[in-house]
């Protein structure tokens, strides 16, 4: 192939991607809960791009959240035998939702953990990202490095600018093309992009009706379950405790972990958990 037309490709492509007002970004979103864990764990996340709004959510969550609506009344009653079912079959997956309003450079977080939900946001801070002479591939795209100290960790990220658009995972973003790769320097959390395609619309509106104001109502009926509005430090520094502290969880939700006899535990394999955003970044600003 030519120069010339070699120049043309790319150019079509990266225009397809630049018309292309909606986009659906598949990740693997890898993480540890304890810091000597040789092994990650790992759940599929997805990023949706409508070219103003994106919103990153488990698949797994939104298919369960899905579901729930069609298999439950808002006061917990099952109102359809057969998506109860179908929905017994499924793990609800992380308990993780991020959405963020490039135009307003705001975002809403929603974090939720046993029977609690949390939701948060505020301005979106910008990562000061120094980026690397030199290229690299991954996935058949050219990338290029980049780093920065961003939310308590300091994260190295690849981007292309093949895919010219300013987003990645989670609180990630900023660099002049899609994150397709991103990992702390303790190496206790990683996202890797599996695959992008285009698709005929964004779920930022169905999944975050489903995160924010469907949980907001069930917990109108449902005495069991709580659902909390907080500023941003106060929200992950309670996120942090509620997912780490079983006896902080316990006060909270009432519900007392046993073990076989009955006696409450003092540690829980559940509650084995590393903040992706840790209390000392609120401490040290």
């Amino acid at each position: 192939m030519s120069k010339k037309l070699f120049l043309l490709f790319s150019l079509l492509i990266t225009f397809t991607f630049l018309d292309a007002q909606n986009l659906r970004c598949s990740y693997l979103y890898m993480y540890k809960n304890k810091v000597t864990d040789k092994n990650y764990r790992g759940d599929p996340m997805v990023l949706d791009w409508d070219g103003k709004c994106s919103a990153f959510y488990s698949e797994s969550k939104f298919r369960y959240d899905s579901l729930s609506v069609l298999a439950f009344d808002y006061a917990g009653n099952i109102k359809d035998k057969d998506k109860y079912r179908e929905l017994t079959t499924l793990s609800g997956g992380p308990l993780i939702w991020n959405y963020v309003d490039y135009s307003k450079r705001s975002f809403e977080y929603v974090y939720g953990f046993m029977l609690e939900t949390i939701l948060t946001g505020g301005e979106l801070e910008m990562p000061r990202w120094t980026i690397s002479d030199g290229t690299e591939e991954y996935l058949g795209y050219v990338c290029r490095r980049a780093t920065a100290d961003y939310l308590g960790r300091t994260w190295t990220v690849l981007f292309t600018e093949d895919i010219p658009v300013n987003i990645g995972p989670s609180f990630l973003w900023g660099t002049p093309g899609l994150i397709v790769y991103a990992i702390d320097s303790e190496q206790l959390f990683c996202y890797k992009l599996m695959g992008v395609e285009q698709v005929e619309s964004s779920r930022y509106s169905k999944s975050r009706e489903y995160a924010i104001d469907l949980r907001r109502q069930k917990t109108k009926f449902d005495s069991i379950s709580h659902f909390y509005e907080y500023p941003f430090e106060k929200a992950i520094k309670f996120i942090n405790r509620l997912s780490s502290d079983i006896d902080f969880n316990y006060e909270i939700t009432g519900i007392r972990t046993v073990d076989h006899n009955g006696r409450p535990l003092k540690s829980d394999p559940l509650f084995d958990y590393i903040p992706l955003i840790p209390d000392e970044y609120f401490n040290k600003k």
